[in-house]
């Protein structure tokens, strides 16, 4: 499954679409905190993440 199947929602749909490539989150219009919750639900629903470098 990959995210545009899980989630319905057209924003979200086009954040996906904007971040298949490398931005700032001020090019995003994301805040800190909506990139810090976001990536504090992804580490408690799949645990440890890895990056590559």
């Amino acid at each position: 499954m990959n995210c545009m199947e899980y989630y319905h929602d057209e924003n979200m749909e086009e954040t996906f679409e904007d971040l298949q490539q490398p931005k700032t989150l001020e090019e995003l219009g994301l805040s800190y905190f909506f990139v810090r919750d976001l990536v504090l639900k992804i580490m408690l629903t799949y645990g440890t993440l890895r990056s590559r470098e």
